[in-house]
């Protein structure tokens, strides 16, 4: 049975306790989230067994059963003696058929990430996003707007919102107070919740920069825009995070890998 001292808590059921197997699902998955982004770059060598079981509080035989799923996915491989690495991957400037956080992202592709925080709010949201979020009804909500820059130059704007009751008070205190502990979303979620991002439900679609109603959005009115909406999901599968993202004209070409279903085909 695993002791309370364990990093993660299940906040959607009430259960302090999670069993072995959930435990090394979660791990799992924050581990595939960081190799996804990039904190652990490809063909590299990522922290000991040792390390991460220090890191979240279990045992090494917990450990050695997430690093081995790991394996079996294709995202590491173990070097007898040496350690475990990362495989190496094919860089994409970016790839709709993975949720990357964009400072990592902007990183990858060999420019100089920055972040603008434009604000911080507590709010209230439509009714839309409140069923989106499973927000009670006239529940706050955390809002930030910042801009991502690569070697200086605007290239996404974005617009977060979370229920101020998935973080807590302590957490919406401190993010008001101090913007940049949401430069990664994913980062924050993972440290201070210990929920990791598995999923998102993506719209996509065409609008002008006229309408995008961004603060600080500096660009040709007439210009077009690609404009995301997304839904995070978090490893409970319930929705964490609404993101509103706009992407300038040119400014990020996207890659869509889309596999033929055999089934359908005569």
């Amino acid at each position: 049975m695993l002791k309370n001292k364990s990093k993660f808590k299940n906040k959607y059921d009430g259960e302090e306790r999670l069993n072995r197997t959930s435990l090394v699902k979660q791990i799992v998955g924050i581990l595939t989230s960081r190799i996804s982004r990039g904190v652990y770059k490809p063909n590299s060598k990522i922290p000991s067994g040792e390390k991460l079981a220090l890191e979240f509080k279990v045992s090494r035989a917990t450990m050695r059963t997430a690093i081995a799923l790991l394996a079996n996915n294709g995202l590491v491989v173990r070097i007898n003696g040496v350690g475990v690495f990362t495989t190496p991957r094919i860089p994409v400037q970016n790839s709709l058929n993975v949720a990357t956080d964009f400072y990592h992202l902007i990183e990858q592709n060999g420019l100089q990430p920055n972040v603008q925080n434009i604000k911080v709010s507590l709010e209230k949201v439509n009714t839309d996003l409140e069923r989106s979020l499973m927000m009670k009804e006239n529940h706050l909500a955390v809002v930030t707007w910042k801009i991502f820059t690569a070697n200086k130059k605007p290239v996404i704007y974005c617009k977060n919102t979370l229920a101020s009751s998935l973080l807590g008070e302590e957490l919406t205190k401190k993010l008001i107070k101090n913007p940049k502990l949401n430069n990664s979303l994913f980062d924050m979620l993972e440290g201070e919740c210990g929920l990791v991002t598995s999923h998102t439900v993506t719209n996509l679609k065409v609008g002008l920069s006229k309408d995008c109603n961004f603060p600080n959005f500096q660009q040709d009115p007439s210009s077009p825009v690609l404009i995301l909406e997304e839904i995070g999901y978090s490893q409970y599968e319930k929705p964490i995070w609404h993101s509103r993202e706009i992407y300038p004209n040119n400014s990020i070409s996207f890659n869509l890998v889309r596999r033929h279903n055999n089934d359908l085909l005569g």
